[in-house]
């Protein structure tokens, strides 16, 4: 995003983002956005996205990291 502004006017950005999420979830995936505002007037809202997957963690992710882990020593 491009925005011509003056040197006197502020950009003040608001993260809304879940203290929590659920996985898995996959790359690409929403989980908040940013509200910009030059000043006090609202200038756009984007989405912040996952970088990467992210596996849901439990017995079988376990076992195969430690599968994993032993196969490589």
């Amino acid at each position: 995003m491009t925005l011509l502004i003056s040197e006197n006017e502020k950009v003040n950005i608001i993260y809304k983002i879940p203290s929590a999420i659920k996985a898995p979830v996959k790359a690409g995936s929403p989980v908040g956005f940013a509200k910009y505002y030059v000043g006090k007037e609202f200038v756009k809202e984007i989405p912040i996205l996952t970088k990467e997957d992210v596996d849901k963690i439990d017995f079988n992710f376990c076992i195969k990291k430690l599968w994993n882990t032993l196969l490589m020593h």
